[in-house]
């Protein structure tokens, strides 16, 4: 997003389930399937509108965003003792859906006519394909051969390989300064930045 603008910091969960094998050298090889979801609110960001004949015209939009996503990939993970530090990573890819809900108001000068107020409230989903990396450092208590008490911290780096964006071919109806509707073009942005990052600390 944009500078000028509000924002809260993106919150949510991630739940994995992961199944593997230690060998007795004390690495861990493990497949793992998990889905997340973050929401993140952005106000007063700086935007253009462009109603038919009239140009960019300026304005400010609030988006409530959110990320949520199917994941699947692989971890390794070194922990050698019954106490242990566990260092690991996991590589993976995400298959994401991004609803946001843009509302705001544009202040449009049109060739001919007078100056109006146009108010926009819209919501649409994207969809995107990422690739993760994810390093994640912790302790570990081992109770037995098969069963152990982990606390990680796991930091999820998601690279964009199609990235989610808004679509603004199909344009939204304003109404112009007589009342009338008037088609108008939000314009093709990305939702999401690439790379971003989540930080997710994790109990099992």
């Amino acid at each position: 997003m944009q500078d000028g603008c509000s924002a809260k910091s993106p919150l949510g969960f991630l739940g994995i389930i992961r199944g593997g094998f230690q060998f007795e050298s004390g690495i861990e090889a493990s497949l793992e399937l998990g889905w997340t979801h973050l929401s993140g609110h952005y106000e007063g960001r700086p935007d253009v509108i462009e109603p038919q004949g009239a140009g960019p015209q300026p304005g400010s939009v609030t988006d409530d965003l959110a990320w949520a996503a199917r994941l699947s990939g692989c971890t390794a993970v070194v922990a050698r003792q019954k106490i242990a530090l566990r260092l690991g990573l996991g590589v993976g890819g995400v298959f994401a859906s991004v609803p946001d809900h843009r509302s705001g108001q544009y202040s449009v000068v049109p060739p001919q006519g007078d100056r109006y107020t146009a108010s926009v409230d819209v919501s649409q989903t994207a969809h995107g394909t990422y690739l993760y990396v994810a390093p994640e450092v912790g302790l570990g208590l081992r109770l037995s051969r098969a069963f152990e008490i982990d606390a990680d911290l796991e930091v999820m780096t998601a690279i964009g390989l199609t990235t989610a964006h808004y679509d603004a071919t199909n344009g939204v109806l304003v109404k112009n300064a007589a009342g009338d509707p008037e088609l108008a073009y939000l314009h093709d942005q990305n939702l999401t930045g690439t790379p971003f990052f989540s930080f997710v600390p994790r109990r099992a």
